[in-house]
């Protein structure tokens, strides 16, 4: 909920030199997925869900859960802090 996206595509950017995988990366990660979606649930179970859990709270980060990228996305943005969990 909280990734930031434009941190995200600079820590991709610093590792990958294609211009078409970083394009789509672009396109990925400026899809607003709060827009244009069919719900098909209950409302009154969406409308249980606290704002500060909703991707639409802080326009600029989150990642859509249960999209393959998300977790891939999410591993490439933890990777950092991991490498820094090591550090002497």
């Amino acid at each position: 909920m909280s990734i930031d996206k434009e941190i995200l595509y600079t820590l991709i950017r610093h590792r990958v030199q294609d211009e078409a995988v970083l394009d789509l990366t672009r396109r990925i990660l400026r899809h607003d997925c709060t827009k244009n979606f069919v719900y098909k649930g209950d409302p009154g179970l969406l409308a249980k869900v606290p704002r500060t859990r909703r991707c639409s709270m802080l326009r600029g980060t989150g990642l859509p859960i249960g999209n393959l990228t998300s977790q891939f996305f999410a591993n490439v943005y933890l990777n950092e802090l991991d490498s820094m969990s090591n550090m002497p």
